[in-house]
């Protein structure tokens, strides 16, 4: 089983070069070693008006990396399960309550 690895900058690069060659994704994928899937969808996505750029694929991938990192709790809920818990909650009943009562919700496990 291979475990899956984002793509680097320098596959990005190597993507753009392949690409303007006229390779087929298929022929990028097994140059690269990567699933053709892979290669697919890196230029599915970042494909504009038929080009390819890799500097812009890199930031955007950045990007979409940061938004995701992003805590997904605001300090008002975050305060609200410590304070549910000193009062000797557990992590579960503060998750339904959470999901019962708040916009945002937060599983017992990260709890």
């Amino acid at each position: 089983m291979t475990t899956y690895t984002q793509l680097t900058q320098v596959e990005r690069y190597q993507i753009q070069a392949l690409f303007a060659l006229n390779n087929t994704p298929s022929e990028i994928a097994a140059e690269l070693g990567r699933h053709k899937s892979t290669v697919s969808r890196e230029l599915r996505r970042n494909r504009q008006s038929g080009e390819y750029c890799a500097e812009a694929a890199q930031q955007q991938a950045l990007s979409r990396h940061r938004e995701k990192a992003r805590p997904l709790v605001t300090p008002l809920v975050r305060a609200l399960i410590k304070h549910k818990l000193k009062q000797d909650w557990s992590p579960k009943l503060v998750s339904l309550w959470l999901a019962a009562n708040k916009p945002q919700r937060a599983s017992h496990t990260w709890i």
